[in-house]
C-alpha cells in the first residue's frame, strides 16, 4: 500500500511542477509577475568580481531574467584577465516561516564569457588569454536570503562556476 502511495505521489510530482510554470505563465499568472533585481560581489581564491541580474519574479518561488558580470582572474603568477559575462539566470526560493523571511535560494546561470583586457604574467612563458577570446559560462550560487521589507533582502553564500569557486554577497529589491 505504501509502495503503490509513493508510485502515484512520484507520478503527480512532474503534472504539479508543470501546472504551475503554466499558471504562471497564463494570462492570470502574468498579472501576479514583478520585477525582481539584485547586485552581489563575489571572491575566490583567483577570481573576484560584480554581478547584476535583472528579470521577472513569475511566481513567489521562480525568477527568470539575465544577468552581467564584470570579473577579472589572475594571480601574481598568473596573466590577470579581465571578463564580461552575459548569462541567463533563473533563481528558485524556498521559503520559510509564514511571513517568508528567511529563504534558500540557488541562482544557476549559463551564458558566454569575454575576455576584454589582459595583464602580462610575470612568468614570461604563461601566455594571457587574448582579448576578444569568448568561451561558455556555467554556474551556480546558492545561498541564505534575509528579506528585511517587501522584496529588500541581503543575500550570502557559495559560487561555483567554470571559472570560480567562493563566496557571494549582495541586496536584492
Amino acid at each position: 500500500m505504501l509502495l503503490c502511495g509513493t508510485q502515484a505521489k512520484a507520478q503527480l510530482n512532474p503534472t504539479t511542477h508543470l501546472e504551475q510554470w503554466k499558471y504562471a505563465f497564463s494570462e492570470e499568472g502574468k498579472q501576479h509577475w514583478q520585477p525582481e533585481f539584485t547586485a552581489r560581489a563575489f571572491l575566490g581564491p583567483y577570481e573576484g568580481g560584480l554581478a547584476v541580474t535583472g528579470g521577472v519574479r513569475v511566481d513567489n518561488k521562480r525568477t527568470l531574467g539575465g544577468r552581467i558580470t564584470i570579473s577579472e582572474s589572475g594571480s601574481t603568477l598568473m596573466p590577470s584577465e579581465y571578463f564580461i559575462t552575459l548569462s541567463a539566470n533563473f533563481r528558485k526560493y524556498l521559503h520559510f516561516g509564514p511571513r517568508e523571511i528567511i529563504s534558500l535560494y540557488s541562482d544557476f546561470h549559463a551564458g558566454l564569457g569575454i575576455v576584454y583586457k589582459t595583464d602580462k604574467a610575470i612568468d614570461p612563458e604563461i601566455e594571457p588569454a587574448k582579448p576578444g577570446s569568448m568561451g561558455p559560462i556555467l554556474g551556480v550560487q546558492p545561498g541564505i536570503r534575509l528579506r528585511l521589507v517587501e522584496n529588500i533582502h541581503l543575500f550570502a553564500g557559495v559560487s561555483l562556476s567554470n571559472l570560480h569557486i567562493g563566496l557571494h554577497l549582495g541586496v536584492g529589491f
